[in-house]
C-alpha cells in the first residue's frame, strides 16, 4: 500500500503488476510544449519496487512512425530520505 500525497490530495493506492494505469505523459518536464505531450491511457504496472513504481507503454517511433515502441517509466517514487510517495515530474493527471 503507497501512501502518495498528489495535488494537495492524500491518496492510497496498493499497485500489483498487471494492473493497468492511464496519464499525460509529459516528456521534458513542465517546459513540454503542448505538441509534444501525449495521454497515455493503457499503461501497464510492470515494477513495483520498494523506491518506485514502473509502469511500460507503448510510443511511436521516431523515425518509422508506423512502428511502436515500447517504454518504461517510474511514475511514482520515494526520495532516498523521504517518507511520502510522489508523483514523478513527467507525469501530469495520474489515475488509477
Amino acid at each position: 500500500m503507497i501512501d502518495l500525497y498528489a495535488d494537495g490530495r492524500h491518496l492510497h493506492w496498493d499497485p500489483k503488476p498487471g494492473d493497468r494505469v492511464s496519464f499525460l505523459w509529459l516528456p521534458q518536464g513542465a517546459a513540454t510544449p503542448p505538441g509534444k505531450r501525449m495521454t497515455v491511457g493503457q499503461a501497464t504496472v510492470v515494477i513495483v519496487g520498494p523506491r518506485a513504481v514502473t509502469v511500460e507503454f507503448e510510443v511511436p517511433g521516431r523515425f518509422l512512425r508506423g512502428r511502436l515502441h515500447k517504454r518504461r517509466l517510474n511514475v511514482v517514487y520515494k526520495p532516498l530520505f523521504g517518507r511520502v510517495w510522489r508523483v514523478s515530474a513527467t507525469v501530469a493527471r495520474l489515475s488509477f
